[in-house]
């Protein structure tokens, strides 16, 4: 038998036909010239009885990009809990809409081989980490050696948020002593990473206080001093999964940036070129209270974090970016073009929601199509309120949570999310269904 592997690139018409080796009984391999970043390459195999040419057989057909940095900041989602686009608007922004509030431009790499993140890491200057609830891979071979590749004409710094990152280094969650050489020691700045969870039950919240001043918490404590709230870590009820926060006891190089009680829950670290932090929580598991006892419904001065503040923002702004692109991703000209909050909010079961849509800069009445989306927690689409060209003007449209369109069930209490999109310009806001 032989086999052949047939590509193509960017989709053109010219197809390649390649023989491939054989290696061992049923296995094949061939290799194809290497093409610039952002290539597609579509491919599929045929084989071929040894004694005749017809067509055996014909796999189906495959395709890939390959890599291409197209941002300054790069984002490893190293996490199953959401998909790509919702952990973005969580995280750090996706152009199509985010919930964080300052979203970055960056580019999205998910968890895969060690030596090809590491080479991917090696792009940038700026990386984010997220491992979610529990990370699905051990990332710290990469980012040792992407931090040890750093000079003083390529600095490179590394944010690091993960609430069970111990366990996954240990496998036992026993608690883990590091010396000089190791990345966590070196780089991150973690003595001792224990008592590892220190709180694991579902529901429970943990005040997590932060550092008057410090560069990249001090704005937690000036919203907390400037509302009268604290800031709690509560991810069961913002993001579905239970908090595993572990204590840290740093080097001494490194500086406590979040504390729980006596616990230190985040440091940052820095060295000749580089700069890294690690916190042992979500941080978009957070929010603002100024009452625990009552329910963040009736909290009058409740406050999901990430609308308040982006902690990867304050992280790469401390490492040096310049957060003048962020503008692009957010609200164009927000005098003009502006998705404004739903009243009343929390609702039961019916809301109204405004926007705004002005002249186009040619003095031109109207943006074209206009779409005003609803979406779960978990970024799922629940209902379509608009998707037409509108002209300029205000606008105002009724949400009714228990009667959705296409023979839907009506929502359940809970949060929800409603985006605005026309043009360049997105928005997102949050509304609270409460029966």
């Amino acid at each position: 038998m032989s086999v052949s592997l047939n590509y193509n690139t960017d989709n053109g018409s010219v197809w390649h036909d390649v023989i491939m080796n054989n290696i061992s009984n049923n296995d094949y391999e061939t290799i194809i010239p290497g093409f610039m970043p952002g290539t597609k390459i579509t491919y599929f195999f045929t084989a071929y009885e040894s004694s005749d040419t017809n067509c055996h057989g014909k796999s189906e057909i495959y395709s890939y990009t390959i890599y291409k940095k197209q941002n300054d900041v790069l984002f490893i989602y190293n996490s199953s809990d959401f998909t790509t686009t919702t952990a973005k608007k969580l995280y750090i922004g996706n152009p199509a809409g985010s919930y964080i509030v300052d979203p970055i431009p960056n580019d999205v790499w998910l968890s895969y081989d060690t030596a090809e993140t590491a080479e991917v890491m090696s792009l940038y200057n700026w990386v984010i980490q997220v491992d979610g609830s529990y990370p699905n891979a051990d990332l710290s071979v990469a980012a040792k050696t992407y931090l040890e590749g750093a000079s003083p004409t390529s600095p490179r710094a590394y944010f690091l948020s993960s609430q069970d990152y111990g366990c996954l280094l240990t496998g036992t969650c026993k608690d883990t002593n590091f010396t000089a050489g190791d990345f966590q020691y070196d780089y991150l700045g973690i003595n001792t990473l224990g008592l590892q969870n220190f709180t694991s039950d579902s529901g429970v919240k943990v005040e997590i206080s932060p550092v008057v001043s410090d560069p990249l918490s001090d704005w937690v404590a000036d919203y907390n001093s400037a509302n009268l709230v604290s800031y709690w870590y509560d991810p069961t009820y913002l993001l579905g999964f239970t908090g595993h926060i572990d204590a840290i006891t740093t080097t001494p190089s490194a500086q406590t940036i979040f504390a729980t009680g006596d616990y230190t829950v985040g440091i940052r670290n820095e060295g000749p070129n580089w700069k890294a932090s690690f916190i042992t929580f979500d941080y978009a598991g957070c929010n603002f209270r100024s009452d625990t006892s009552l329910t963040p419904e009736n909290d009058p001065k409740y406050a999901w974090g990430i609308e308040i503040g982006n902690q990867a923002l304050e992280f790469l702004q401390w490492a040096g970016y310049d957060p003048t692109d962020v503008e692009s991703i957010t609200e164009n000209s927000p005098e003009e073009f502006k998705l404004l909050q739903n009243y009343p909010n929390p609702f039961n079961p019916t809301t109204n929601i405004g926007f705004r849509i002005a002249n186009l800069p040619d003095g031109k009445s109207g943006f074209g199509l206009v779409t005003l989306k609803v979406f779960d927690v978990l970024g799922r689409e629940v209902a379509t309120l608009v998707n037409e060209e509108k002209l300029a003007g205000e606008y105002e449209v009724e949400f009714d949570g228990s009667n959705l369109p296409d023979g839907k069930a009506g929502l359940s209490s809970g949060i929800y999310f409603y985006m605005l999109r026309t043009g360049n310009y997105s928005s997102v806001k949050k509304m609270i269904l409460l029966k």
